[in-house]
């Protein structure tokens, strides 16, 4: 099977057991239309996290859900807001000035919505591919070149992680106090200014700990 191929049957086997048609899951289409495909994508990681529950990273996705659903829903709201205030400020003549008002609460609409389709696209296929036939099939990932070889190493410590409780593992992921994830850099295109911007943050020591504890796992 071509790697195209591979993910799109991988990708499949994820919509349908989350439920959700591909041709409807449009993000440009706002908030409002998508609302239950939103719903079923932190559905499916739920369900992914109480039938096997080592895979921690679902039952994570699962729990901000609804915060990033809610922010979603407050997101969709404003822009009608929005040209509702300039109409009730300046009358209806500048209409070019409403629209430019919610055109960019409407960007990061649209940005979020088309993240977490991006984010599904990715996640799904790993986590059905591992269900299927573990870290084997993960393996044929890699060699298809569908992942790269730090997200063959991260459902490798899964993987061992499932088959050999580690206490001090178990400490260091418990002392991170929070989700083990972080941005080490983030770069973006100002919405209305058009001008660059980016933003660095150095690793928590806490987080660098418990990777050089993989690290030394895995060798």
């Amino acid at each position: 099977m071509e790697p195209h191929e591979l993910k799109e049957a991988l990708l499949d086997r994820a919509l349908k057991r989350a439920g959700i048609e591909r041709s409807s899951w449009r993000p440009t289409r706002g908030v409002d239309e998508n609302r239950r495909t939103v719903e079923a994508v932190y559905a499916y990681y739920g369900r992914l996290f109480l039938e096997r529950p080592y895979l921690k990273w679902a039952g994570m996705a699962n729990m901000i859900g609804p915060a990033f659903y809610a922010g979603f829903r407050d997101l969709g709201l404003v822009p009608e807001v929005s040209r509702r205030a300039v109409h009730a400020v300046f009358g209806r003549a500048p209409r070019g000035l409403a629209r430019r008002a919610a055109g960019d609460l409407g960007f990061y609409e649209t940005t979020f919505l088309t993240m977490q389709k991006k984010i599904f696209e990715d996640q799904a296929p790993m986590h059905e591919a591992y269900i299927a036939r573990g870290i084997r099939q993960i393996e044929a990932l890699y060699h298809a070149r569908i992942i790269d070889a730090a997200t063959l190493e991260a459902w490798r410590q899964i993987d061992i992680g499932r088959r050999n409780r580690d206490p001090a593992l178990v400490d260091l992921v418990h002392g991170l106090g929070g989700v083990a994830l972080h941005a080490a850099s983030l770069a973006l295109t100002h919405p209305v200014t058009g001008e660059a911007v980016s933003f660095s943050c150095p690793l928590p020591d806490r987080m660098a700990r418990l990777l050089s504890h993989l690290r030394t796992r895995s060798r």
